[in-house]
């Protein structure tokens, strides 16, 4: 008796083709780094926001913006971080929050009691009206520490937390060597969260943890080192914090359109 092989081959045929798509779909899922390298563009941003002119990146600072707009008080460079940024919710209780949430027009909440972070979730929730929000959380120093923690055990808030903006942070590194890892910190998205870190010395106390077993990766770490801008302490002036807005804006925006 003979047995027709051609459906049994067309069988197994198509059963190649779907593992080969389930496994093309999850690839196509895992977070990409975006090819930039921060560093420079990081020098790049601060010497144009300081009125010199850049050198070392061959990028646009955003896409239909020129270097020579990245300046203070730029109106054209002002309207296009405005409408990149529409969504953004900032966070937190330093002072740097409110000065940028008015400058660029969003939402921002800064009504928290930073040693009682138990009712963070429930105010989170009266601000966010639709799911295509962001949260943007700013902290400074040993207020950094409580803001990871509390991201830790808020899987839902980390979900809808679009950045995260730590100033000269003070953190515990035994904590971060127990739960700062891409599956302690997970989201949903199949984009990872990007943490920018500013410091006004060479080295600080986070790094970008390994990608995990799968290749996955929920955190990225953005420093900016070497600020010598502006003061990044908790009693900055009306001028340090209208150059972090300004900065980080930038950053943001390169970040969202480089993913």
């Amino acid at each position: 008796m003979m047995v027709d092989l051609v459906p049994l081959i067309q069988d197994i045929y198509l059963e190649m083709i779907i593992v080969l798509l389930a496994g093309w779909a999850l690839w196509k899922s895992l977070p990409r780094d975006p090819c930039i390298e921060w560093d420079v563009f990081g020098q790049a941003i601060q010497q144009s926001l300081s009125d010199q002119i850049p050198d070392g990146t061959k990028n646009h600072p955003l896409m239909l913006l020129e270097w020579d707009q990245v300046r203070l008080h730029d109106t054209n460079l002002y309207e296009i971080l405005q409408r990149r940024l529409s969504g953004t919710i900032l966070v937190g209780t330093d002072s740097l929050t409110k000065h940028w949430g008015e400058w660029l027009g969003c939402k921002h909440v800064s009504t928290f009691i930073i040693d009682d972070p138990t009712s963070w979730t429930d105010t989170l929730e009266t601000v966010l009206d639709n799911t295509a929000e962001r949260f943007v959380i700013i902290a400074q120093g040993t207020d950094c520490q409580v803001w990871l923690e509390y991201l830790h055990r808020s899987p839902a808030v980390r979900d809808f937390t679009g950045a995260v903006i730590f100033l000269a942070p003070v953190l515990t590194q035994e904590w971060l060597n127990a739960h700062f890892d891409h599956d302690q910190m997970d989201v949903e998205a199949n984009i990872s969260v990007p943490y920018f870190v500013l410091s006004q010395s060479s080295e600080t106390c986070i790094s970008t943890p390994p990608p995990n077993s799968m290749g996955w990766k929920a955190l990225e770490i953005i420093s900016i080192h070497n600020v010598v801008e502006c003061y990044l302490g908790a009693d900055r002036t009306l001028k340090d914090n209208e150059w972090l807005a300004h900065c980080l804006s930038i950053f943001i925006a390169k970040r969202k359109e480089s993913v």
